[in-house]
């Protein structure tokens, strides 16, 4: 138990530094299981909103990306409105 009020402040921070980070670590995990179900069922290296292909070096760079650049660039887009 913190015996000040920074020192509560500081826990509180560092809780949710790590729930954060446990957060982002869970999504790239489900990404990566996500391209691991596109490798089995053949549709790994397309793009799933418009069906192209997707560049190996989009791939080599984010082995489990699941759009193009073009819609990936369009999703982020959308997001921001």
């Amino acid at each position: 138990m913190p015996t000040n009020m920074a020192e509560l402040g500081s826990d509180n921070a560092d809780q949710e530094l790590t729930l954060s980070l446990l957060g982002s670590e869970k999504d790239a995990l489900d990404q990566i299981e996500a391209a691991i179900q596109r490798v089995e069922d053949g549709s790994y290296g397309r793009c799933e909103e418009c069906g192209g292909k997707i560049p190996e070096s989009r791939l080599a760079a984010i082995p489990y990306v699941a759009q193009c650049v073009r819609c990936a660039s369009q999703r982020e887009e959308r997001q921001a409105r």
